[in-house]
């Protein structure tokens, strides 16, 4: 026995079967019935109650099957089509709503022959009486094509054409014409010439000729007809292309033939039932259009072998016609529609409401053909869905059945009920379809309406069916009620919700809170919303929470102001929402804005500066369109832009030029405060011209005409007067004076713009100002150029803590000043630094920023030369080689030009002093070149010492060796490390041959000297390094630190040595043992060695 492999569950195909699948077989007795009626019409017909003739009376072949949506009409018609097939029926069903984009009687007759051609029901050959009234034969495939091929209608115009031998033609015709005339006239004027009538023929001898050149060259007369027509045969062909529904006429006339083509046919099919299916799903005009077709052609009973059948359900027909209107069509509409099927259809046919018994069985079938026998809820789930389906029908049945399949692939655990599901599909319309939300209907006490009985644990229930609506196997996740409810209080209230972000369901549930929040809450919901920023979310959390931001921000745009206040909720949904949300409701809130009108100017700034910021934030760039240019009075103005400062171009707020002007002035004049802070933000503006307010302001201060507050109107003047320099206008010495003692302002607080000017003005005119505080000095240094000149601020140094010291302090610290005679800045800068007691640092810094000082020729009349001490100050020379710069670098390059043109003995001078009774020679050192040459010598102001320095140097060394004293060997170093070689060299030469040679040196000439000598290189005679080694080396090479100067100098000392190896021994002997040679201890070998060699030898 077979084992049985069905997989459960698996789906019902949803198409009829010609089955009847109920108890009572009610569609199956229906389709027999109407079988019954259809052998009975074609059998002969009905005999005439009141006639005993034998004539017979056809009925009309039509009929109709009337049924709700799914009772089986279809299965019905499957029913009888397999019943009369057996008889010689063929059915034919056609689709109305598949081809209602087609033209009607084209499509019937289309597809009807196709199908009957393709099922060789139509074969051979048939006549079939055409349009034109011809009766045309042709196989039906033929005839078909002939029907529904597009017509072409062809005109045909003759063109003459003068071809070559129509030429021939015209030619000779002339010729005749012209050969007769002369002919003629010579013949019968003059009788000599009557033997020229062979003229005539001319013409006929070419005629002839021309004949036989043709037929020689074309074989054919054509071209010689062409000569007395002279026309061709060419056509020019026009169609003219069109597409048509087959006539009323010739529809019939197919349909008659197929008609009598059955009922002459020996071939199994003789009959043909044409059902048109899915009529009442096409639109109302598409309704009527066919179902007057069919009324027309198959009504009448002209076709008797051809049967039409056509399903239809009552509602859904009346709704095809009446569209969206039907359930409110009134009874006068009904009655029409039932008349107008009743005058169709001769008889309908009703397909029979099952009763529950026949559902039972139905239901009981297609759930154990899906799930198996032995399903433990099947009961259970057919008496809910007889309980909530008043009026089911097969294809109900078929599709809640396929439908509780899929949910049972998806949630195949054991842990969810099938009879569950079946409430959950039952009532999907009303979770789903209905005018409440999703979150509402499953939470509604509805949910469970009339099957109380059937689930008594409805809260596990209901969290099955939120899983299923949402999509969640976690129990907890659909259960949100308590999540709910708390979220709308929350939401309500501004409250914080983060908290609640871990419980299950949350973003579903926000997401449906969020969507029903009141205009009147949006504010609280939003700041609600925000407390979700540190909340750890997925992605897709997110995104569904970023759909939230976005709805809010949608509905936030849309709120009305009328009031110029910012409303901070909108930066949180700026920092929120998407880039296109944000924009949109910056644009809007943006429009509003600019709408009200503006009472404040301030306020106007505000809430646009706001807007702005909330989308800097949040990087969006703004759109210049979004602002319109508004004009207000001046008074808003200032109030704007003083609240808006740089910014204010941004919002394009305007006013009137001349009115600006008008205020600004009356404002300085009054002494109004606010005036400079406008003045400093606006006076670049190109969109205003401030002509009128400098020039009567200006004529204000020049005639003494202002009386109060006059540092406004001196701030406003110097910042419109764009000119460099001194200003030409200003207040009088004693109007200011007279000012600042019945002001006695308290520098201690903050002063009023313009109070620097009173300041910078009395400073000027030689008054200082005491116990000024810093603030105020620095807004004095930022005009006092337009009143004093910075190199007569610095002639004023003032006393400890009044305005001239400090100003002359803070210019140097913070590099502040303007015009300035450097000249006196070199002369005065030790002075400067010792009065001011700024670092030496920040005074050079700051004075390097002036242009280089042109100290003029370079000759000892110079007077700055001559100078030099003056300006370029001892004490600083450090001072000035460690701030290199522009000023700095002059002064320095004064003092290397003044040495230049030095005297020798500028530096070092040896002379004869007359002391008590005798005279000592002495040497001195000026001091002040000394400290020049040891600090620049070797920088880039001074690189090497030339001949002159280096001649200071060689009296210091000649000093040294007829004194054995070393009198400075700081600067004879210093001089040395750059001196100028070739003169050194010639020197030591002098004093080797002359002095080294001859007598022995001492330890403190050999310091100086020993180092020095090398300069002249190891190339020498015997002799002399004889002599070098007797008198330089032998008496000092014992000392520690002599020798220490001849391992320094080894290449050059030994080599000496082993110009006289032998010579060299007695010195090597007494130094060889020494500690402080040991590291040249075998290279005095090798030398001691070579010398024995020589010495043997």
């Amino acid at each position: 026995m077979n084992k049985n492999t069905t997989k459960y569950p698996r789906f019902i195909p949803d198409i009829p079967v010609g089955e009847d699948c109920f108890e009572g077989h009610s569609q199956e007795k229906l389709a027999h019935s109407v079988c019954d009626y259809i052998r009975l019409q074609d059998e002969g017909a009905v005999a005439n109650a009141t006639s005993n003739t034998q004539e017979k009376t056809f009925m009309p072949r039509i009929l109709g099957i009337e049924g709700s949506w799914g009772s089986g009409k279809s299965n019905v018609v499957n029913m009888i089509e397999r019943e009369l097939s057996k008889e010689g029926y063929f059915t034919f069903i056609y689709d109305a709503w598949g081809h209602q984009e087609d033209l009607q009687r084209r499509s019937i007759l289309e597809t009807l022959a196709i199908n009957l051609i393709n099922n060789k029901v139509l074969q051979g050959v048939v006549k079939i009486q055409m349009r034109n009234g011809k009766e045309h034969e042709a196989a039906w495939k033929d005839q078909l094509s002939m029907l529904l091929s597009n017509k072409t209608t062809t005109i045909r115009k003759s063109t003459p054409r003068l071809t070559a031998a129509a030429y021939w033609g015209i030619l000779i015709v002339s010729l005749f014409a012209v050969c007769s005339l002369v002919a003629d006239q010579l013949i019968s004027n003059f009788d000599d010439f009557k033997c020229l009538w062979w003229i005539d023929i001319i013409p006929i001898g070419a005629a002839l000729f021309v004949g036989i050149g043709y037929w020689f060259k074309d074989r054919s007369f054509e071209n010689i007809f062409r000569m007395i027509d002279h026309t061709n045969s060419d056509t020019i062909d026009e169609e003219y292309t069109s597409s048509e529904e087959p006539s009323v006429s010739e529809f019939k006339n197919w349909m008659h033939a197929v008609s009598q083509y059955l009922g002459q046919s020996k071939n199994r099919y003789r009959k043909l039932i044409i059902v048109f299916d899915n009529m009442d799903r096409l639109p109302s005009e598409k309704v009527m259009q066919l179902w007057s077709s069919i009324y027309t052609f198959f009504a009448g009973g002209e076709f008797e072998n051809i049967w039409a059948a056509i399903p239809f359900d009552y509602k859904h027909l009346c709704q095809a016609i009446y569209g969206n209107e039907a359930e409110k069509a009134n009874k006068g509409d009904v009655e029409r529609v039932k008349q107008f099927i009743s005058k169709t259809f001769p008889i309908t046919f009703h397909v029979p409401q099952p009763v529950i018994t026949d559902y039972r069985k139905l239901f009981s079938t297609y759930f154990d053909k899906a799930f198996g026998p032995n399903i433990h809820d099947k009961e259970h789930i057919c008496q809910v869905f007889m309980h909530l389906q008043k009026y089911p029908n097969p294809r109900t049945v078929i599709r809640f059945v396929n439908e509780l399949v899929a949910m049972r692939l998806r949630w195949n655990a054991d842990k969810y009920r099938l009879q569950n599901m079946a409430l959950y599909i039952l009532k999907k319309d009303f979770i789903f379809y209905s005018d409440k939300r999703l979150d509402e209907q499953l939470l509604s006490e509805e949910l469970f309406k009339e099957v109380e009985p059937f689930y008594p644990n409805q809260e596990k229930v209901r969290i099955e069916m939120c899983q299923y609506a949402y999509g969640l196997e976690d129990e907890n996740l659909a259960s949100e009620t308590p999540l709910r409810n708390e979220l709308k209080r929350k939401t309500g209230e501004g409250l914080g919700i983060s908290e609640l972000a871990n419980n299950s369901n949350f973003i579903s549930v926000l997401e449906s809170v969020i969507a029903d929040i009141d205009l009147a809450f949006i504010d609280n919901a939003i700041l609600s919303m925000a407390s979700l920023d540190g909340v750890e979310l997925s992605n897709h959390d997110k995104g569904r929470i970023q759909a939230k931001w976005d709805y809010l921000a949608n509905f936030k745009a849309k709120c009305n102001y009328e009031k110029q206040t910012y409303d901070d909720t909108l930066s949180i949904l700026i920092a929120h929402a998407t880039d296109v949300r944000k924009k949109q409701l910056a644009k809007s809130y943006i429009a509003a804005m600019q709408k009200i009108t503006i009472s404040n100017g301030a306020d106007y700034f505000n809430v646009m500066n706001k807007m702005q910021m909330a989308l800097n934030e949040a990087n969006i760039a703004e759109d210049p369109n979004w602002y319109q240019t508004i004009e207000c009075a001046p008074e808003q103005f200032v109030q704007y832009v003083s609240a808006a400062g740089n910014h204010y171009r941004h919002y394009k707020l305007r006013v009137d030029n001349d009115a600006l002007n008008t205020f600004l002035l009356d404002e300085a004049v009054k002494g109004s405060n606010r005036v400079t802070d406008i003045i400093d933000i606006i006076k670049d503006d190109e969109t205003y011209s401030f002509d009128s307010l400098k020039n009567e302001l200006s004529e204000a201060i020049e005639t003494d005409s202002i009386e109060n507050a006059i540092n406004v109107a001196a701030y406003v003047h110097r910042v419109m007067d764009e000119r460099e320099g001194i200003l030409e206008v200003r207040f009088k010495k004693d109007k200011v004076s007279s000012f600042m003692n019945a002001s006695k302002p308290n520098w201690s607080e903050e002063q009023p713009k313009g109070m620097e000017d009173i300041v910078a003005m009395l400073l000027a005119d030689g008054e200082d100002v005491d116990s000024i505080n810093d603030e105020m000095i620095k807004r004095v240094c930022e005009c006092m150029e337009r009143y004093i000149d910075y190199t007569e601020l610095l002639k004023h140094t003032g006393k400890e803590g009044s305005a001239y010291r400090k100003l002359n302090v803070y210019c140097i610290e913070q590099h502040e000043g303007g015009l300035l005679q450097l000249k006196y800045v070199a002369n005065q800068i030790k002075n400067l630094h010792d009065t001011l007691g700024v670092d030496i640092n920040v005074m050079l810094a700051h004075f390097n920023q002036w242009q280089k000082t042109d100290w003029g020729e370079k000759t000892k009349e110079n007077q700055y030369i001559a100078n030099v001490k003056s300006y370029v100050h001892q004490s600083l020379f450090e001072a000035y080689l460690e701030n290199p710069g522009r000023f700095t670098n002059s002064i320095i390059e004064l003092g290397v030009s003044a040495l230049e043109l030095q005297e020798n003995g500028f530096l070092v001078k040896i002379q004869m002093v007359q002391r008590s009774y005798s005279v000592t020679k002495t040497i001195e050192i000026d001091s002040y070149w000394k400290d020049f040459v040891e600090t620049y010598l070797g920088t880039p102001y001074l690189p090497e010492a030339d001949t002159k320095l280096t001649g200071e140097a060689i009296t210091l060394l000649n000093w040294l060796y007829e004194t054995d004293e070393m009198k400075d060997s700081t600067l004879l170093d210093a001089i040395l490390r750059k001196a100028d070689k070739p003169t050194l060299v010639s020197y030591l030469h002098t004093m080797m041959n002359d002095h080294f040679t001859k007598a022995d040196i001492s330890k403190q000439k050999f310091i100086h000297f020993g180092n020095l000598l090398p300069l002249l290189g190891s190339n020498m005679d015997s002799n002399t390094a004889r002599g070098l080694m007797q008198h330089f080396i032998k008496p000092i090479c014992k000392d520690a630190e002599c020798a220490k100067i001849l391992i320094a100098n080894k290449s050059f000392y030994f080599s000496v040595m082993r110009c006289d190896q032998t010579y060299a021994q007695s010195i090597l002997n007494e130094v060889k043992d020494l500690e402080v040679y040991a590291e040249v201890k075998a290279e005095l070998g090798d030398i001691l060695d070579k010398g024995k060699e020589v010495g043997n030898k």
